[in-house]
């Protein structure tokens, strides 16, 4: 799951994440929906991230790669 830049991730409302009633899938997507919220808001940090997720950085670099979480450190480079 590959994001460009001003993309949206996961669906438009949480229904469509809550339509399966395997739980497994529900809590991954949900995990995944999270994690890349939450890495777009600390802009990439993965030390904020973690803390932000109460996760150990290492957990969450494993999470980004296991739900291929876009790097979002672009949105911290100064733009001319």
């Amino acid at each position: 799951m590959r994001h460009e830049e001003g993309e949206t991730a996961g669906p438009a409302d949480s229904s469509e994440v809550l339509a399966s009633d395997d739980l497994k899938q529900v809590v991954e997507r949900v995990e995944r929906l999270l994690i890349d919220r939450v890495m777009r808001r600390v802009k990439g940090n993965q030390s904020k991230g973690a803390r932000t997720l109460y996760f150990s950085r290492g957990a969450l670099i494993d999470k980004l790669k296991e739900y291929q979480v876009p790097d979002y450190r672009f949105l911290r480079r100064k733009r001319k």
